[in-house]
Order: C-alpha cells, then sequence, then structure tokens
C-alpha cells in the first residue's frame, strides 16, 4: 500500500493542494517524481515467524489482539507510524 498525503509546512498547515489540470492530482505528481509537496508512505512489509509460523510485524507491545487490519507506514526515512485494531 502506499499513501501520498500533502506535506506540512513548518507552520503546522498542510500545504494547499489545488490540482487546475489531471497531471497536478497526487498520483501523476508521484510517477513523475515532482514530490516536493507529498508525503509519501509505505507499508512494512511483515517478516516470517518461525516460532508462530505467520507473517508478523513488531509493534512494540502496543497491539493487544492479532488482526490483519494493523498495519505500519514507514516513510522514507524510516519513522514508522502504527494504527493498530484495539
Amino acid at each position: 500500500m502506499t499513501v501520498l498525503l500533502p506535506k506540512i509546512k513548518v507552520d503546522n498547515t498542510a500545504v494547499t493542494w489545488k490540482p487546475m489540470r489531471d497531471n497536478e492530482y497526487f498520483i501523476p505528481q508521484y510517477k513523475s517524481a515532482v514530490t516536493e509537496n507529498l508525503i509519501y508512505l509505505k507499508n512494512k512489509d511483515p517478516i516470517w515467524s518461525n516460532e508462530k509460523e505467520c507473517f508478523t510485524l513488531n509493534f512494540t507491545g502496543k497491539a493487544v489482539m492479532a488482526s490483519v487490519k494493523n498495519f505500519q507506514l514507514i516513510d522514507p526515512n524510516n519513522s514508522f507510524f502504527n494504527f493498530i485494531r484495539r
């Protein structure tokens, strides 16, 4: 999964995004590598656990229930964001 969001400015507001032509929407901008106003996040791939015999992600104790709805997004700097079903 890939998530594209408008970048956050220094004053903690999102960059205003008002596309006037088809090539100004998020996806065409991303595909043409024009990403100065975009935040690009990608889902973190799970790792196979021989102990549990399934794919797992490390939620560092935050996920109390296993769910296919739990996922992590990472940015190019490897900062990550947890989305956990509770």
